[in-house]
């Protein structure tokens, strides 16, 4: 039971955070005083998925706490590299802004945002970097890599080659000829 404990400390923490961000929304369409500003659908939408993400993963928790706790360091690691490649893609945004020639730190969210949107896709090669390497700096310096690199990764990242397409068909009335015997051989 002692194990759960913080667990269940997180999820609540979590979810009076949620109630309070909604409780201030409802607020400000009631007139509040506090005037926060009208949520439109797309976040309304985000905001449901973040929650069903929070409720997930701590499920996944609880139910799963054991195997957690074994592998405890290797999800600090990985932890450590996603961070990483998240810092390489803000300061790839922060290089942008000085190559164009605008004061270094005026970003919006939204720049900062739009290429966290694509973190799973390049934190797979940083994992596969990461598990076929010693643990070290190596790791390290790729996951920052590919988070500044982030749209030549995703750019490369294709399916999978589909097969190669059989021959195409010998013409109709050569096949039987090709196939067998000549007629007229003795």
């Amino acid at each position: 039971m002692t194990e759960i404990l913080p667990i269940i400390t997180l999820l609540v923490g979590v979810a009076g955070s949620a109630l309070g961000t909604i409780s201030q929304a409802l607020a400000s369409r009631q007139g509040a005083a506090v005037r926060v500003p009208r949520l439109q659908t797309g976040q309304w939408v985000l905001l449901g998925f973040a929650a069903i993400v929070l409720l997930f993963g701590g499920l996944t928790l609880v139910l799963f706490w054991p195997e957690v706790r074994r592998n405890q360091d290797l999800l600090f690691y990985g932890s450590w590299l996603f961070l990483v490649m998240v810092f390489g893609m803000f300061v790839q945004v922060l290089a942008a802004n000085y190559r164009a020639g605008k004061p270094l730190f005026e970003v919006s969210a939204t720049q900062l945002i739009f290429p966290v949107l694509f973190s799973i896709i390049v934190f797979y090669g940083v994992w596969v970097a990461a598990s076929s390497a010693p643990r070290g700096l190596f790791p390290i310096y790729a996951a920052f890599l590919n988070g500044y690199f982030w749209e030549s990764v995703v750019s490369a990242t294709k399916p999978p080659a589909a097969p190669p397409a059989p021959p195409p068909a010998p013409p109709p009335g050569t096949a039987s000829r090709a196939a067998g015997p000549s007629p007229y051989a003795a």
